[in-house]
């Protein structure tokens, strides 16, 4: 998982394109793109997003994501930092 700010979201989508998760933190929203439908899910589950509030958006295009706030998006964020110590 790797973290992507506002003005990197053609990054970000690359990088899922790539086979990658993405953490895109903008001023509309914070997603993590995943186009690996079940891994996003188990992703969304594991950083516990609320089952009532788990919605896959633009499912099967580049673009798919689920949107992230509270703890769910704390411990995402704690993922990506984790990452990029291991590098």
């Amino acid at each position: 998982m790797k973290h992507f700010r506002e003005r990197e979201l053609a990054g970000a989508l690359a990088w899922s394109r790539g086979g990658g998760q993405a953490v895109w933190v903008g001023k509309v929203g914070t997603r993590l793109f995943d186009l690996d439908f079940g891994r996003l899910g188990g992703t969304a589950k594991g950083l516990g997003v609320p089952v009532n509030q788990f919605r896959v958006l633009l499912v099967d295009t580049e673009g798919q994501h689920i949107d992230l706030c509270g703890l769910p998006l704390a411990r995402a964020l704690g993922a990506c930092r984790q990452e990029e110590l291991s590098l």
